[in-house]
């Protein structure tokens, strides 16, 4: 099946451009590149552009980008993390080892862990209590480590 794209209205700039004068080459190719200029100001307009020093490669570059997506210009997405993997392992056995030493609740072993380790100081408390459920939950359901063993103590 065919992807369509969006066409992107046209701004109408009239019927095409004839000369005026049967003879005066001259005067004919002045008028049309008048009118020629008119009508490029015109679509500078339609897309948003001021006349200036850079609007004419302002313009070219948008009609270029409609043409091209490698002159797109995307929004920035930041990688997600991927706790289904190491760090999500990492992040379930830290907080059961903290548990197993000091025998207080998730919540107080994540304070001591984001207070003592380098990876996941970086992080607020909220963040890795919902990762931390989104990591047991995963790690739980597949009874695997983040390394394909199989769980035996969880």
């Amino acid at each position: 099946m065919r992807r369509s794209r969006r066409k992107v209205r046209w701004p109408s700039c009239g019927k095409p451009i004839q000369p005026i004068s049967p003879t005066d080459q001259k005067l004919n190719d002045r008028v049309v590149k008048q009118r020629q200029r008119v009508r490029m100001l015109e679509i500078m307009n339609f897309y948003g552009i001021k006349d200036g020093p850079d609007a004419w490669y302002q313009l070219a570059l948008k009609l270029a980008s409609e043409r091209d997506i490698a002159l797109r210009v995307v929004d920035y997405k930041p990688p997600v993390s991927d706790w289904k993997g190491g760090a999500g392992y990492a992040l379930v056995y830290r907080v059961k080892t903290i548990r197993e030493k000091t025998g207080g609740t998730e919540l107080d072993a994540l304070r001591q862990l984001v207070k003592t380790d380098d990876f996941f100081n970086k992080f607020s408390i909220a963040v890795l209590k919902t990762r931390l459920a989104e990591a047991k939950k995963y790690f739980l359901r597949r009874k695997r480590t983040w390394d394909g063993r199989a769980v035996t103590d969880q």
